[in-house]
């Protein structure tokens, strides 16, 4: 009975596979649909505390700092004013900050009655809510609800009141059909329609983290710090007590005061604390902090958190991220506006030059001839000369159809040597 009832089941439930199913699963594949979330974005939204916001800032600094590479004009033009009220850094920074923090920024393509686009949104993704086709969205659609949170005198003791009804009248929320809607994505194994971000995937990592510092500040809050302990007799009465602290505290204390005698009544001791106190947790604090760090794939030196060293060290470091983190993160969010936008578009990540590699550089080209003058000096900063596009380095003359034509480099009056040539007729600096 119950085989005949699953079998039933199971064909009418799974059926023949008919076009439309093929599609929807052609759609949900790709992650086009708009899905349910697998995690709580809004909660994650709300962790960017501690070690979690330096990181998520650094991934979005250099978000906001990226160059942006299109031939197409007006697209170009988009790109960096993404909308009246926004610049082309400030939107990649959102970009990247929600990639970061929820596994996915929604990028909201406004087009105009020709499907051109003209405008550029990011959906906050913890208040992005993804909904059902009906007939007005027959892909679905997001329905983007604003907190509605403001500041009012008089109001609770933090200055703001969440959900306030006041303002809900003025920001309301409103549904965008999900085809106007690109999801850039770090893709769920399981929820195609989803992202996964390090709030989600290393949440017991990031507990840690917080329980750590929590217990850090409770430490400090709670410990007992006494400047003085006073040992009274047994018969001492409460208000000879207070009268003691009293005068004791006024005479004692301030800066002024400081390591001023104290002469104290017969039968009263005391005995000084004065040795210098550290927060617990020494070791699990840096633990816990280079975890955080560690879980969004950023280096410690990119958030400022190092000790002093060489700068190729440093520059090791941050090329490092660059490369592995930086540049992965843009060349998703390029591919997927150039699916969007229908043109090429590439973010290159801000170089990391360093200085000792491009000296090295500048002296292999001086030495082979390979750089004019005027491309050393713009490598210096320096302006162009009238004089400057002859090569730098060994002199080449008509002997060159000859064996060992290539002279020696040896700096004489007729070598366009390193120092002659780019400092003709210029000033001793």
């Amino acid at each position: 009975m119950f085989q005949w009832l699953g079998k039933l089941w199971n064909r009418l439930a799974g059926g023949k596979a008919t076009p439309q199913r093929r599609l929807n699963l052609r759609r949900w594949l790709a992650g086009e649909a708009p899905g349910w979330w697998a995690s709580n974005h809004l909660e994650e939204s709300s962790r960017v505390t501690g070690y979690s916001y330096v990181a998520v800032r650094s991934l979005a600094l250099q978000f906001a700092q990226a160059t942006v590479e299109c031939q197409d004009p007006h697209i170009l033009r988009l790109l960096h004013r993404p909308n009246p009220n926004q610049s082309g850094a400030m939107w990649r920074f959102q970009a990247g900050q929600q990639g970061a923090i929820t596994g996915t920024a929604f990028a909201w393509i406004v087009k105009n009655g020709m499907e051109v686009p003209v405008e550029m949104y990011v959906l906050p993704t913890g208040l992005t809510r993804p909904q059902p086709p009906i007939a007005e969205f027959p892909y679905g659609s997001y329905r983007v609800e604003p907190l509605n949170n403001f500041a009012a005198a008089g109001g609770s003791p933090d200055g703001w009141e969440p959900g306030s009804p006041a303002q809900t009248l003025l920001v309301h929320g409103a549904e965008i059909d999900a085809r106007d809607v690109r999801a850039v994505r770090w893709p769920h194994p399981l929820y195609m329609t989803e992202g996964v971000s390090a709030f989600s995937a290393g949440a017991l990592t990031l507990d840690i983290a917080e329980q750590v510092a929590r217990a850090r500040f409770h430490a400090l809050r709670n410990y007992a710090t006494p400047g003085a302990v006073f040992k009274l007799g047994e018969n001492t009465h409460p208000d000879e007590v207070a009268q003691l602290e009293a005068e004791v505290h006024d005479r004692n204390s301030s800066p002024h005061n400081a390591k001023r005698n104290l002469i104290l009544p017969p039968g009263v001791e005391v005995e000084l604390h004065n040795s210098a106190t550290e927060l617990e947790y020494l070791q699990s604090h840096s633990q816990a902090r280079d975890d955080v760090l560690a879980l969004h794939q950023t280096p410690p030196v990119a958030v400022g958190v190092t000790e002093a060293g060489s700068y190729a060290a440093f520059y090791a470091a941050m090329m490092q991220y660059v490369e592995l983190v930086v540049q992965p993160n843009l060349d998703l969010l390029a591919d997927e506006l150039s699916h969007a936008l229908g043109v090429p578009v590439k973010l290159h990540a801000r170089r990391i030059d360093d200085p000792d590699i491009e000296m090295r550089q500048n002296d292999q080209d001086i030495r082979a001839g390979a750089i004019t003058i005027n491309e050393y000096r713009e490598r210096r900063g320096l302006p162009p000369v009238s004089w400057g596009d002859a090569p730098i380095g060994v002199r080449r003359s008509d002997s060159l159809d000859k064996p060992g034509g290539l002279e020696s480099d040896a700096p004489d009056a007729s070598t366009t040597g390193v120092p002659d040539p780019t400092r003709q007729n210029q000033p001793r600096i």
